[in-house]
């Protein structure tokens, strides 16, 4: 049986183009995955030529040895798919694994009908992490992200953070800080930082994190005194600038750069999800596949989600 899939072409700008693909059994420990849909962003950081879709929700219909306990369930695949063996990714580096990919970015995307995946980074969406709708995709791709950032900087219930930047990944962090029981503001200028700092009494923030990679050097101006600074630092949002790191070493500030978010850290996400403390609609866009091409170019502040199913 032929299989289908939409790859990403050089021209126009979010032109998809159809492919056939054959049906191929899983190998060991992997399964085959009926795409209900994909997420899609970020778009930029997908070659052309190559199928997008960091990450994708869908229901099991073939597995490989050591994953027949998989067979029938609904899940949710991220975007990384680390080897789990070799020196990083026993440290916890899962986004820097040197024999791992990222689907959609460095390996096989899900805007396809079926999606071959790993077993062992699945995420089962049945209680008590049963999750319904589309939007759940976005779960493992850019709101995953968005986790991975509150996670890496270490921020506490009631303690004030700066999330710089807009768009979907400093919208979707501020609400990640917030089911949290922490005070977040988004900001894109040092006047907005100060007047959110007010309302807290606070001057410096101590913890800072920089969703638009060209905004470091702002936020560093207004780091405090042995504050953490974590920066996105995922392919497709852009690179940080060189910036002085003179006034921050002095303080003893720490900088964390975020390439990716671990699969393990991904039911966490799901479970703030189910529990209502997220609400998918305020951040997720979602669209039929015959609308992808106009909208994934276009202006948004929502993560953008395609129907495959």
């Amino acid at each position: 049986m032929t299989q289908r899939a939409w790859r990403k072409a050089a021209t126009p700008p979010g032109a998809l183009a159809e492919l056939g693909v054959a049906d191929a059994a899983p190998g060991d420990g992997r399964v085959l995955v009926a795409v209900e849909a994909a997420a899609l962003d970020p778009w930029s950081a997908t070659p052309a030529g190559r199928v997008p879709g960091v990450a994708a929700v869908g229901r099991v219909i073939a597995t490989g040895e050591a994953a027949h306990e998989w067979q029938g369930a609904r899940v949710l695949v991220p975007t990384l798919a680390p080897c789990g063996e070799c020196d990083r990714c026993r440290r916890g580096g899962a986004a820097l694994c040197p024999d791992g990919a990222a689907h959609g970015i460095d390996g096989p995307g899900a805007l396809a009908t079926v999606l071959t995946a790993a077993a062992r980074w699945l995420v089962r969406l049945e209680a008590p992490l049963e999750l319904t709708g589309p939007s759940v995709a976005a779960l493992g791709g850019e709101l995953a992200l968005a986790y991975a950032l509150y996670a890496r900087a270490g921020v506490g219930p009631r303690e004030p953070a700066l999330v710089w930047g807009g768009g979907a990944i400093a919208r979707a962090t501020a609400a990640i800080l917030a089911a949290k029981g922490a005070p977040a503001a988004i900001v894109t200028d040092e006047d907005a930082a100060r007047a959110a700092l007010a309302e807290h009494d606070v001057r410096r923030p101590r913890k800072v994190i920089v969703a638009a990679p060209e905004l470091l050097p702002r936020a560093l101006a207004t780091a405090g005194p042995r504050a953490t600074v974590v920066v996105l630092t995922a392919p497709g949002f852009g690179v940080a600038p060189a910036a002085d790191l003179g006034g921050a070493l002095a303080d003893e500030v720490v900088v964390t750069g975020v390439r990716g978010c671990h699969p393990d850290l991904v039911p966490e996400l799901v479970a703030l999800a189910v529990k209502g403390e997220l609400a998918l609609d305020t951040l997720v866009e979602v669209v039929a596949l015959a609308e992808v091409e106009a909208r994934v170019t276009a202006p948004r502040d929502r993560t953008l989600v395609a129907t495959v199913a």
